[in-house]
Parts: structure tokens; C-alpha cells; sequence
């Protein structure tokens, strides 16, 4: 990612320069960093909304005055973790007493049969 040229100025010009640049990357790589979502969600719609949540984040990044210009390795880790974050927290719905368990550090050993 980019913050600023060697002159200190933001990269790339204005920020509708900036968010149009950040439109054209995920109109470019979108079905691609789906595919990284969907690879940790396990399902197409949310791969989709992971994807639409990192570049509302961005924008909104960008918009508040964030000298942000990512890169598309950038953009593939974010959303990987947004989408590593979205999984934990359906785990974490399904199956609270096996989290909380490990949170307190307290053993879960098999019962014998």
C-alpha cells in the first residue's frame, strides 16, 4: 500500500482520483477476492458481502482523508482477514461454550468411551 510519494504529497491526486482508482482495482480483481473469501466463508453470498464490506471500509478510509492507495496484494490480505473475522464470529455463534472454554485456557480433553 501507498501512503505517500517521495515529494509527501498523497499518491495519485485527489481523493476521487483515489476511491475511482480503488473502483477500478475491485471491478478488476472482484471475482478473484471473492474467491479468497469464499475459500474461508464457505459460501458465495458472503464471500460477496466480505468483499463490498473492504471496499466501503476503503472508501470510507479514503473519504476521511486517509492517503490510502492499495495494492492488490493489499487488498487480497484484507479481505482474507475480514473474511477470517466473519468465520470466527459464526463459529463463535454456533458453538460459545467450546470458545469461551479456550478463551479461559481450561483444557477440553475426550471423554473415554
Amino acid at each position: 500500500m501507498r501512503r505517500r510519494s517521495e515529494e509527501g504529497r498523497p499518491p495519485g491526486g485527489s481523493t476521487a482520483d483515489r476511491v475511482r482508482r480503488l473502483a477500478d482495482l475491485f471491478l478488476e480483481m472482484g471475482d478473484g477476492l471473492a474467491v479468497i473469501a469464499q475459500r474461508v466463508v464457505g459460501n458465495r453470498e458472503d464471500a460477496i458481502d466480505v468483499v463490498w464490506e473492504v471496499y466501503a471500509k476503503l472508501c470510507e478510509r479514503i473519504v476521511s482523508g486517509e492517503e490510502l492507495d492499495p495494492e492488490p496484494q493489499y487488498l487480497a490480505t484484507v479481505v482474507r482477514n475480514l473474511a477470517l473475522d466473519r468465520h470466527r464470529a459464526e463459529v463463535n455463534r454456533e458453538n460459545p461454550a467450546w470458545h469461551t472454554a479456550l478463551a479461559e485456557g481450561v483444557r477440553v480433553v475426550p471423554t473415554p468411551d
